[in-house]
């Protein structure tokens, strides 16, 4: 503590309180997090938590001005998968169409945007930095920094939450070096106190439960949903009745009956630090999808697949969570994104690829084998001229009988020299035939058999009054009228 108030001495005055306000927010951040995590969980030390620049905009929100600002807070995990939290702070009194806005990033516009100049050059190329793409002036310098202010005139269609998202994305990377090696997901949390209408949970979630369950459902209309629908939509996964948190696959709204309005630190326990944490756990998850879901997948992403699966998922199925109502937050999440058929779906697709890799494996090991084998026997061949030249000299040596025959065979192909090499090239076809004949699979022809057996002897066939085959009913029916004509 010494240390970070002689650190927060030196700092000019302008700066001090912008530094005291950051370790302010991300003190509030970590401490619900290690409220809520075993000790055991941070020795490992999973991922880091860094506290952004904030922004600031103005809008107008049912032709009311509207000043607020938005807190940013980037997780990085130990596998490399990033969470940028951006807090909006929005009005006090929200309609249904505002809050369907607010449920999407590409539908809640924003007016004029005041960004900061780290931030916004973090994210530009070295080319654009050079051109001076934005122009600064100093009369526009606060906490330490310059800020500009982007106008809703400035861009296209306004700017929305998604392009103050991307302008931090763009940032990070710019910082890190480092680009988006995967897709990105948006999942909006929606914070809101109690309703205006003062009605308690029941009584929202049967009168408002269509505009309830568009808003959870992410929807455009609050169109007429099933029973089921709503009984899904409308589950609240807290254990209390004051407090509900409704969640889908994509959005969670948290509700507090009792609360004039919505309070930061009770989003951090009750909503924001679970499925942050569920998220990660099924992005890590998505990685290993990925990995192990292209056409052509290389030995080292298995690997890297089998490692992440072992022993890289730090949280999901382990006991991290020491407080109930976190694990159940999190079981929730995982449920809607279907994370435990994923994780199986992972466990079947990796065996079957090591099998695969295990098969290729030993047919590489084989050839290899075979190849040093063809190797080695090339290397005896060519070390066996000088023995059969002395094995056929020593032959000459061992009495008359054998002298003659040397000699007659050395008159019959021109010389001794001529005669070795003749014999080399005997044993050397000779080998590699043997060689040839073992290691290739000699197909041979089978005769077609014809189907059914043959039996001897002659067949005569007779028909009885001249038909093949027994009278029908119509021919039955003919003979009885030609009878009774014949009466007649």
């Amino acid at each position: 503590m010494s240390d970070i108030k002689n650190l927060i001495d030196h700092i000019p005055d302008d700066m001090s309180r912008v530094v005291i306000d950051r370790m302010i927010m991300l003190g509030a951040r970590l401490r619900p997090e290690e409220a809520l995590h075993f000790p055991s969980y941070f020795r490992s030390e999973p991922y880091i938590r860094v506290s952004l620049q904030r922004c600031f905009f103005k809008s107008e929100v049912d032709e009311e001005c509207h000043e607020g600002a938005i807190e940013v807070s980037l997780m990085l995990n130990h596998s490399g998968i990033g969470i940028l939290t951006l807090s909006v702070d929005l009005a006090e009194e929200l309609s249904f169409e505002m809050a369907q806005k607010a449920m999407s990033p590409k539908w809640l516009l924003l007016g004029d945007v005041s960004l900061s100049q780290p931030l916004v050059e973090a994210g530009l190329t070295w080319r654009q930095r050079r051109r001076g793409r934005f122009k600064w002036e100093e009369s526009s310098r606060a906490e330490g920094v310059l800020w500009r202010t982007f106008a809703a005139a400035d861009g296209q269609n306004g700017f929305f939450v998604s392009d103050v998202f991307k302008t931090y994305v763009d940032a990070v990377c710019g910082a890190v070096g480092q680009s988006l090696r995967h897709e990105w997901h948006v999942h909006p949390i929606l914070s809101l106190g109690k309703p205006l209408c003062a009605c308690s949970e029941n009584e929202f979630t049967v009168t408002h439960r269509d505009h309830l369950t568009a808003l959870v459902r992410r929807t455009a209309s609050d169109g007429k949903y099933a029973p089921a629908v709503h009984d899904t939509a409308l589950l609240n996964v807290l254990p209390t009745t004051d407090v509900a948190l409704y969640i889908s696959s994509a959005t969670a709204i948290l509700i507090d009956y009792e609360a004039e309005s919505a309070d930061f630190m009770r989003d951090m326990v009750h909503a924001v630090t679970p499925i942050e944490s569920a998220l990660s756990q099924h992005a890590q998850l998505r990685q290993i999808d990925i990995l192990t879901n292209a056409t052509q997948i290389r030995d080292r992403n298995l690997f890297t697949a089998q490692r992440l699966l072992t022993t890289g998922l730090t949280e999901y199925q382990r006991d991290i969570y020491a407080n109930e109502t976190m694990q159940l937050v999190v079981d929730a999440v995982l449920e809607r994104r279907r994370t435990a058929q994923l994780y199986s779906r992972l466990l079947d697709r990796v065996r079957s690829l090591e099998a695969l890799v295990t098969s290729n494996y030993s047919r590489t090991q084989n050839r290899r084998s075979l190849g040093l084998s063809i190797a080695g026997f090339c290397v005896v061949l060519l070390l066996l001229l000088p023995r059969i030249a002395e094995a056929y000299d020593a032959f000459g040596r061992m009495g008359r009988w054998p002298s003659n025959v040397v000699s007659d065979v050395n008159g019959f192909t021109g010389g001794r020299e001529a005669t070795i090499l003749i014999l080399y090239l005997l044993v050397a076809v000779s080998a590699v035939a043997a060689l040839a004949s073992i290691s290739v699979r000699w197909r041979r022809p089978r005769r077609r058999r014809r189907f059914g057996h043959s039996l001897e002897g002659k067949f005569s066939l007779e028909l009885a009054d001249g038909r093949a085959n027994p009278p029908t009913r119509r021919d039955q029916i003919a003979s009885l009228a030609d009878g009774s004509n014949q009466d007649q």
